[in-house]
């Protein structure tokens, strides 16, 4: 028998129970014994306490077994298991005989269950049950929706009610909707293959059976009884279970209560907060009156609710006092017994949060250099609800869950008794770098997280100092000069001091690694296939600190398994190996060695511990994916939110699946293997071969030009089609759903070009065309720019490299750039000047043409006679770029020809007709180069600001080729500054100016890029009124006024900017401009905080999906806009009341 009960809280839980019990009753009577019960479930420790029921299991397995027995009965054999309810969804795949080979279940998002439906449905007044899907079934155009979260997808649902749409397409695109978050956010690329059975209570729902056939296109079967699979497959578990202890001769006697029992017996529900340690948890309480063991009245309690899972395993008994410290908390304990006071203290205490950096190997470091110097160390307290609450409430951006940890943990020390006189949160740049070939960088949050500290905190009124040095250990820690100084003039002591405490800082360090590689030694030893451990994978911040980690260690051992750190694995000794050459996050490369040692050493089980909306994470696991092949490891996705019911399901199913996943691996590991052997690097062999095609992104469309210069060396090289709504959604079906949203787009633009015929490209700007001749994957190759970080941008090769070989594509990636000055395309120095000399004429042109377009357009009678000059003189640079001939004459006749094209366009957009008395005002733009240039993803933001008369000034491409000249120059002048000093003298001095010759590039092109937009601006003087971009070096000092130059990216041109734009009496507005969940951007967001910016701001963040109320907010901004700009015209004060989300900026991601 096998019923299902959906739950709320204890109360709600224990009513159904008993309300479905007392149904079966009526059935069957006293005609049925029950011989054992089995719940399953989120609630089944609640349930299966209150009935007493004989077996709890998790519904992972529960479900598979009832999916596979059902389909057994009529029949069928299926490979793989979706199933939707109410409130989650899971992904199952099975082997051969019917095991759990993988699963998966929803994290955070609910707009893939079936609660979402009835929600929608109900807005739209139609029954969930037949009359939607009927009205479905009969649309003739479903809308896409999106695939986010419940709020996006129901703005959008509001924008196409609005617009008109009927109310059938409106319903399908829901169905479609569900089962497109389903794949993109559950299924992630998982294997889908063979015969796919729906199970839930949402597979009761013909519409979206239908979408998932129609998107998989094949079968999608689903079986009777489908709602209750799980419940089924709890009952067969039970009989099973049952039948092996009876077949072992075993004595057992069902300890569940009797139907009639359970229904009579009185219970009553109420809440407490448990105060076994600081988190206090609202624990729910049944209190269930019975007889006891002796025949007296007795009480017995069940409890639910807790994080730490304690109260609800041991139901009340608490953490047994047999069980020793984890390997994690010993580490802890460890690593923050470095704290405390010196011997001879100085009277000052520096204080650490218990955040971010204080959690790495490198405690022991700072905490002996600050107690060398004589001050105490102490740490905050240890990591509440409470303080992830606190840190919630006041963080002034939508930060991760260690960030946001960070705030409340910054703020419980501050405000700590007594008082600290120093808190210590750096800028940590970089780490010692183990691999030559890269950095070692910190994530954008963890280098930047001073910067929103300081936005976030008035440490002047808090009366704590706030020591942030740059730390920058990639050299080495005898390099890092710029702390050592930044040290000595914060706390006025002598730089040899320092000096001295840094050494003596390195010994204990070293100590503390030595004590740690010695801490879990038996585990090591003890470890094997037949008695695997867990090793906990993750940042030290999220993965070792108990409090959001949900004491995962203690948690693991509870439940029978051995669980270690990583941190105590011999990682620096495991070899970077093939594919991450180029993991340029210090963690990153940590973490997948960390997966590497776990598949080269069996008996050891990688548990990722991972949090929502970590932008390093959605590369990293890709890479993890490559590492582990088809070997088992988990991935626990955690926030303040996750319900430790979840968890407890997730690692209970992990461990059922665990024999079947490794004799699958074993299996297909040889076919692994040489589906991994194509290499995707492409040389200037590759693109110079017969056949051979080179594409590029359509990014924005400088890529023309360079396109061009390619042509102009005799190699076929076109552009990519801009990006559209079919290609988006091929991209978010690759990709993971996590990643930034240039990379799912630029995916899908070339997964598309690909598959799909005809296979189309563009020349021109502007005309898209179909390539007439044949063309093998095998003669494709993609350029795409190389990175080191820190942003997510130089992990997209690789990310498109998994997908590739996913799919089988021997395609290539052609990975380039100004890093190497295109050292892999031109041997040949003077081939690389020539092709520098070419290309940026190129980009600096197509930058000065869409800058002019912008600012006349908005004042033209027709908008289409701007436009039309902008595409004709586009297309003459190309035609003059791309003409042969590559000798230093050629390069400087075409560069002439570029010239005098740009007079003559000057000319042309001057006869373009505009009216002198529209009035327009003027915004400057920023932010990440590719949502800002393509407007299908940024939903025409600049057209939609022309509409409203606002004027827009972009942010050129051309800055960023700036910025890494002046990023070249300052790495040359600090590496040499390290090997000659500051004041070399003698031969130390003539060595210098040898060293210098390497200088010479950097400088020509530092020189160059100014010299020829000089050039270029003078024809276009008239035009643009003033408004001239402003000097590359003056837009970093602007922004190294919060964000060091040290910290590499786009975040400080764009705060540069942002306060250039402030203090420039032409604007009015500001509008900063990126995807959804880019790091450099969020940091702009929380500068743009600041007092400073006083002008209206728009902070405008885009995925793809369409939300209805950013038309509302642009306009908003564009009345803003007009305010401020009216306000000062009429001579009143400038600053106007601005609207601002949390105070900080009217944005467009909510």
């Amino acid at each position: 028998m096998a019923e299902k009960l959906g739950i709320a809280g204890a109360a709600e839980a224990v009513g159904k129970g008993g309300a479905a019990l007392e149904e079966l009753l009526k059935r069957v009577g006293e005609h049925v014994r029950i011989i054992a019960a089995c719940t399953t479930g989120s609630g089944r420790f609640l349930s299966g306490h209150f009935i007493r029921a004989d077996y709890m299991k998790n519904e992972i397995t529960a479900q598979a077994v009832g999916a596979v027995k059902m389909a057994e009965r009529y029949g069928l054999r299926i490979d793989t298991i979706f199933e939707i309810g109410g409130q989650d969804s899971k992904y199952i795949k099975l082997n051969p005989d019917g095991g759990v080979r993988d699963y998966t279940m929803n994290k955070v998002c609910a707009a893939g269950c079936g609660s979402f439906l009835e929600e929608q449905a109900e807005k739209l007044r139609i029954s969930i049950k037949g009359e939607f899907a009927e009205m479905a079934l009969r649309a003739e155009r479903p809308p896409d929706l999106g695939d986010r979260c419940t709020v996006f997808i129901e703005s959008v649902l509001d924008a196409y009610a609005a617009s008109g749409e009927t109310k059938e397409n409106l319903v399908a695109g829901l169905a479609y909707s569900v089962a497109n978050n389903y794949l993109n956010r559950v299924v992630e690329g998982r294997d889908t293959e063979g015969v796919t059975a729906f199970q839930g209570g949402t597979a009761f729902n013909k519409a979206v059976v239908r979408a998932f056939q129609k998107i998989l296109r094949k079968p999608v079967i689903v079986t009777p009884h489908n709602e209750v699979t799980g419940a089924i497959g709890a009952a067969l578990i039970a009989r099973e279970e049952t039948e092996k202890r009876f077949a072992a001769g075993e004595s057992f006697t069902s300890s569940q209560d009797s139907l009639y029992s359970i229904l009579t017996k009185p219970y009553e529900a109420e809440t407490s907060v448990c105060r076994r340690c600081a988190n206090r948890c609202e624990l729910q309480v049944v209190k269930v009156h019975e007889t006891g063991a002796d025949g007296a009245p007795a009480v017995r309690r069940i409890f639910y609710g807790d994080r730490c899972d304690e109260m609800n395993l041991n139901q009340g008994e608490g953490k047994k006092k047999t069980q020793r410290a984890t390997y994690v908390a010993r580490r802890n304990e460890l690593l923050f017994g470095y704290a405390g006071r010196p011997e001879v203290w100085n009277g000052l205490r520096v204080a650490f949060p218990r955040a971010m950096t204080a959690w790495s190997d490198y405690f022991p470091f700072w905490a002996e250099l600050f107690k060398a110097l004589g001050y105490e160390v102490f740490v905050g307290p240890p990591t509440t609800q409470q303080i992830v609450k606190l840190g919630t409430a006041i963080s002034l951006s939508d930060y991760c869950l260690p960030v946001r940890l960070a705030m409340g943990a910054i703020s419980a020390v501050v405000n700590s008794a007594p008082k600290p006189d120093y808190l210590f949160v750096p800028f940590q740049v970089s780490y010692p770098r183990r691999n030559e070939s890269t950095s070692a960088f910190s994530c954008v949050w963890t280098q930047t997280l001073p910067v929103a500290v300081r936005e976030t905190f008035d440490f002047e009124e808090v009366g704590v100092k706030l020591l942030a040095p740059v730390v920058e250990f990639d050299q080495g820690w005898e390099k890092a000069t710029d702390m050592v100084e930044y040290l000595a003039e914060n706390l006025s002591r002598a730089p040899e001091d320092i000096a001295a405490a840094v050494k003596a800082a390195v010994r204990a360090r070293d100590e503390f690694l030595d004590k740690l590689s010695h801490l879990a030694e038996d585990a090591l030893a003890n470890a094997g296939p037949d008695k695997p451990v867990f090793v906990i994978v993750g940042r030290s911040y999220n993965s070792e600190d108990p409090g959001i980690s949900m004491d995962m260690a203690a948690k693991l051992e509870r439940m029978g398994y051995p669980a270690i750190p990583m941190s105590v694995l011999p990682l620096d000794s495991v070899p970077i190996g093939r594919g991450h050459e180029n993991m340029y996050w210090k963690n990153g490369e940590r973490i997948i060695s960390a997966f590497r040692y776990c598949r080269e050493h069996p008996g050891f089980i990688p548990v990722w511990v991972t949090n929502f909306s970590c932008g390093p994470d959605s590369f990293i696991r890709k890479q993890a994916d490559y590492v582990m092949g088809d070997m088992p490891w988990l991935e626990l996705e955690l926030d303040e939110h996750t319900a430790d019911a979840g968890v407890i399901t997730r690692i209970e199913a992990f461990c059922d699946s665990y024999r079947n996943t490794i004799e699958y691996a074993r299996q297909r590991e040889k076919a692994a293997s040489v589906a991994a052997s194509h290499d995707f690097d492409a040389t200037v062999k590759d693109v110079r071969r017969p056949g051979a095609l080179l594409m590029f992104s359509n990014m924005c469309d400088t890529a023309f030009p360079l396109a061009a210069v390619f042509r102009a060396w005799g190699i076929e090289a076109y552009v990519l089609p801009r990006t559209d709504e079919r290609t988006l959604a091929i991209g978010k079906r690759y990709s993971s759903g996590k990643e930034c949203v240039p990379f799912q787009t630029t995916l899908g633009d070339k997964l598309n070009f690909i598959l799909n015929l005809p296979r189309r490209y563009m020349r021109y700007a502007g005309e898209v065309r179909n390539l007439e001749r044949p063309l093998s994957p095998s003669d494709i190759v993609f350029y795409d720019p190389f990175a080191q970080g820190p942003c997510r941008f130089g992990m997209y090769n690789e990310g498109y490299k998994r997908v590739y070989e996913k799919l089988g594509l021997p395609v290539k990636i052609l990975a380039t750039g100004a890093h190497n000055n295109y050292g892999d395309i031109f041997s040949s120095p003077l081939d690389r000047l020539k092709f520098t000399l070419l290309a940026l004429d190129g980009i600096l042109a197509s930058d000065l043409l869409l800058k002019t377009l912008h600012l006349i357009r908005p004042l033209a009678f027709e908008r289409s006679e701007a436009e039309k000059v902008y595409y004709s003189k586009m297309r003459s640079l190309v035609e003059i770029i791309e003409r042969s001939g590559k000798s230093f004459s050629a390069i400087f006749r075409k560069r002439s020809q570029v010239d005098a094209l740009m007079k003559r366009a000057a000319d042309a957009f001057a006869a373009v007709k505009t009216d002198g008395s529209r009035r327009v005002a003027d915004v400057g733009m920023f932010g990440e180069i590719y949502v800002r240039s393509e407007s299908f993803i940024n939903e025409y933001l600049i057209e939609n600001l022309e509409a409203l008369n606002i004027r827009t000034t972009l942010a050129p491409v051309n800055e960023w080729l700036q910025y890494v000249n002046e990023e070249a120059l300052e790495d040359y002048r600090r590496a040499e500054e390290r090997e000659f000093g500051r004041r070399p003298r003698g031969i130390a001095k003539l060595a210098r100016l040898w060293y210098r010759r390497k200088l010479l590039d950097a400088k020509l092109r530092a020189w160059l890029v100014p010299a020829r937009i000089k050039r270029f601006s003078k024809y276009f003087a008239g035009l643009w009124d003033g408004l001239d971009d402003p000097a590359i070096r003056e837009t970093i000092r602007a922004g190294s006024r919060h964000i060091p130059f040290q910290v590499r990216g786009e975040a400080i041109l764009s705060w540069g900017f942002a306060r250039e734009l402030q203090h420039n009496e032409r604007f009015a507005g500001i509008v900063n401009i990126g995807p959804f969940g880019c790091m450099p951007s969020k940091v702009v967001s929380v500068l743009l905080h600041n007092p400073e910016i006083q002008k209206p701001v728009y902070d405008a963040n885009y995925d793809g999906s369409r939300v209805s109320s950013r038309e509302l907010r642009v306009e908003t901004f564009a009345s803003q806009v007009w305010d401020y700009l009216n306000a000062k015209s009429a001579g009143k004060p400038a600053a106007v009341e601005v609207e601002r989300a949390g105070s900080a900026a009217v944005t467009a991601d909510d």
